[in-house]
């Protein structure tokens, strides 16, 4: 069994706020979660024992945390790319059993890649470098400085994100309303290229 280390939780901690703290990636809260045998809501904000729910923890109790330096599992290629839940055409998949569908790894990057592309940089109010002006190019006269002008933009996009090792090549073709991209990338922690390929229009 992994190391573990015992702390007192704190009057206004939250476990996305120790596993920041502790194991350096809020992210991780589910694994403070598990180790501690914690059930909804996790911890209720009270000092109080008469407050305390089963399964879970109450300001000034012990909480167990992994030992930080053997916390983390080597990285994988889905631990390095995280997962996501599936997306076709905006709307949420479904498996045969009826959970809802994931997506992992490479594939996850590649859902996240073509998110940012077809959002429209400054479109999201929190987080204003985030997306792509590609799509200002949909409508452009079909002409060499257009489809130029879209695939810097869609470079320039993919150099944001952090996970992207190398970009070999962008092409984007603008054709009155269309826009098709075409890159291959070298995701970190991947040997092989992988390639991106994204039909834009209104």
């Amino acid at each position: 069994m992994s190391r573990v280390k015992s702390l007192v939780l704190q009057q206004g901690e939250d476990l996305r706020a120790v596993a920041t703290r502790e194991l350096g990636d809020a992210t991780r809260w589910a694994e403070i979660a598990r180790l501690n045998n914690l059930r909804l809501p996790f911890i209720v904000n009270s000092w109080r024992p008469a407050d305390r729910l089963p399964h879970t923890l109450i300001w000034g109790d012990p909480l167990l945390v992994p030992w930080p330096s053997n916390a983390a599992l080597p990285p994988t290629i889905v631990s390095t790319h995280g997962s996501d839940l599936l997306l076709s055409h905006g709307q949420l998949q479904a498996t045969d059993t009826g959970d809802l569908a994931l997506v992992r790894g490479a594939d996850n990057l590649i859902q996240a890649l073509s998110h940012r592309i077809k959002t429209l940089l400054g479109e999201l109010v929190y987080h204003p470098r985030y997306g792509c002006n590609v799509t200002l190019a949909i409508g452009l006269p079909t002409a060499p400085f257009s489809s130029l002008m879209a695939s810097a933009w869609v470079n320039e996009a993919l150099r944001a994100e952090p996970r992207v090792f190398q970009i070999h090549y962008v092409k984007a073709d603008v054709a009155g309303d269309t826009i098709k991209v075409a890159a291959k990338i070298t995701l970190v922690g991947d040997n092989s290229s992988t390639d991106l390929n994204l039909v834009l229009n209104p």
